[in-house]
């Protein structure tokens, strides 16, 4: 849902149909694992996917694939 851009914890919610409460609550949590990164825009919160630490992720989850096959 964040690989398209920033979305609010209300728009998260309407689209998961839960509250935004229980949606901030995971931000939160993906959040302090530097997974995604929260913005304040006026009173709005918005949260966007830390895309170079998922590069990262994923380049290292590509090299051991690579090391797999080559085996």
């Amino acid at each position: 849902m964040l690989k398209h851009g920033e979305l609010c914890s209300s728009d998260i919610a309407s689209q998961l149909e839960i509250t935004p409460a229980s949606v901030t609550h995971h931000l939160n949590k993906l959040r302090s694992a530097n997974l995604i990164i929260k913005t304040r825009k006026g009173r709005n919160i918005y949260y966007t996917v830390h895309t170079s630490l998922m590069e990262d992720v994923l380049t290292y989850m590509y090299s051991l694939i690579d090391t797999k096959v080559l085996k």
